[in-house]
């Protein structure tokens, strides 16, 4: 059984006023962020379900008919590394709060999570397409490409989509109209009725004469 003796006592009551609580190990130690399930974020889950894992996202955008979410999230360690509150606590004791000088600046960078972000897409019924996430370096930790057909869907913009069968239609000319005449008709001049005549009196004059 731990007895807390005078001097023990007054240790605590010196570490509690030389540092805040928030910047204490152990508090910062019990407050420290979960780790985040980013890796149950599949293809084919739901819009829901990748918010409860992922958090809120910062910003939605929604492009034909395709919502993608953006994300940042702090990715924390697993619960059973807190134990390292026990050693946080003895140090704080046995060394009347010296300890905080190494314990708080390694709890504060090493245990504090990793700063993580990503985009995921979903099709028009809020279903997970592809997603990338990255760490802060922008070093992939998880990743589904979109597939080529709805890829290229998202690159196209709307007013600037051609079919296939507008595309390849060939441009028709505009209609000319033409006057054919008949070659077969001639008109007559007058010069030729009269020579018709002529040579019609001319035989019933010889007719007559003969």
């Amino acid at each position: 059984m731990i007895r807390f003796t005078k001097s023990t006592v007054v240790s605590l009551l010196i570490v509690n006023l030389t540092f805040p609580l928030e910047g204490c190990s152990i508090y910062q130690a019990t407050h420290a962020p979960a780790p985040v399930e980013y890796k149950q974020v599949i293809v084919g889950s739901t819009r829901t379900e990748t918010i409860a894992r992922l958090g809120y996202p910062k910003m939605t955008d929604q492009k034909n008919n395709l919502k993608t979410d953006s994300f940042d999230f702090l990715d924390g360690y697993n619960t059973a590394s807190k134990a390292r509150i026990i050693l946080y606590l003895a140090g704080d004791i046995f060394t009347i709060g010296l300890a905080e000088l190494i314990f708080w600046p390694i709890e504060a960078n090493v245990f504090d999570g990793k700063q993580c972000r990503g985009t995921v897409t979903y099709d028009p019924n809020d279903l997970v397409l592809g997603y990338e996430l990255l760490s802060k370096d922008s070093q992939r930790l998880w990743f589904s490409p979109i597939a080529d057909s709805y890829s290229k869907v998202i690159n196209t913009p709307i007013d600037k989509t051609v079919t296939t069968e507008s595309a390849n239609k060939p441009k028709q000319s505009p209609l000319r109209f033409s006057t054919v005449t008949d070659s077969t008709e001639k008109p007559t001049s007058p010069t030729t009725t009269n020579e018709v005549i002529n040579k019609s009196a001319t035989k019933l004059e010889e007719s007559s004469v003969d």
